[in-house]
């Protein structure tokens, strides 16, 4: 039986107001006006994965982008699965002429293809974060690709990032971690099965990637390859971005 201390109720306390100042900002910046209709000349594809959970974050994430550069972005909302007609329709309402991938259309793509994404297909289904990996190749229509997690805020122009994502022949970039990659196996034991040595500290909330270097084929390969290991959604996806580093 827990002890409901002072500093345990003090905590819990602190923990609420923070939690209600957060859904009140949320709400307050994901309600202001819609974006413009999106530009569809943007030289990159830009993505963010949703669940219903975080759909004012996606707004506020997606908003905070457009106005720190001037540009209302064709953003690529992809549904984890759990998204209602009426998110869907509140994301179209805040970013005209973005698009809304449902997961049953995202679905259908794989169960269409040929048999040697069987592997890939299968996964998708248990492991939501590969669908940042593998669905944002199927769904860009541009050879360079943004993604962002839904967390993150933008509070001035990323003229770096920006720079990335316009150079045609730019390598691919990721978010460096406080802490150490964790990998659903050793090192060592991935580099054997890939020939590509992990490495250390990556962070895919806020990549820049060539859809050239992402290959369904071999990412299925991959998956099938490293099936005897226990599996983790982040460990999962942080290994396959790592071998696009």
């Amino acid at each position: 039986t827990q002890r409901f201390t002072p500093r345990r109720v003090y905590r819990k306390i602190r923990r609420l107001l923070r939690d209600f100042s957060r859904r009140r900002l949320r709400t307050r910046v994901a309600f202001t006006s819609p974006a413009p209709i999106a530009d569809q000349k943007v030289a990159f594809s830009p993505h963010v994965l949703v669940c219903h959970q975080d759909v004012l974050l996606a707004i506020c994430s997606a908003k905070s982008l457009d106005l720190s550069i001037d540009l209302p972005l064709p953003w690529r909302f992809h549904d984890d699965g759990t998204l209602t007609r009426a998110d869907r329709a509140l994301l179209a309402h805040h970013f005209p002429g973005s698009r809304i991938v449902e997961r049953a259309e995202s679905d259908r793509f794989y169960v269409e293809s040929a048999d040697k994404l069987c592997y890939l297909r299968e996964m998708r289904l248990r492991h939501i974060l590969l669908l940042k990996l593998a669905d944002i190749y199927t769904f860009s229509d541009k050879d360079r690709i943004l993604c962002v997690d839904s967390d993150i805020l933008f509070l001035k122009r990323p003229d770096f990032l920006l720079a990335q994502l316009n150079d045609s022949v730019g390598a691919n970039f990721f978010n460096k971690d406080v802490e150490t990659s964790k990998y659903i196996a050793p090192p060592t034991t991935i580099e054997e099965l890939t020939g590509v040595r992990p490495l250390d500290r990556i962070n895919s909330g806020l990549s820049v990637l060539n859809r050239a270097d992402i290959s369904l084929p071999k990412i299925s390969r991959v998956l099938s390859e490293l099936a005897s290991y226990r599996r983790n959604d982040w460990y999962f996806y942080d290994h396959l971005i790592d071998r696009l580093s």
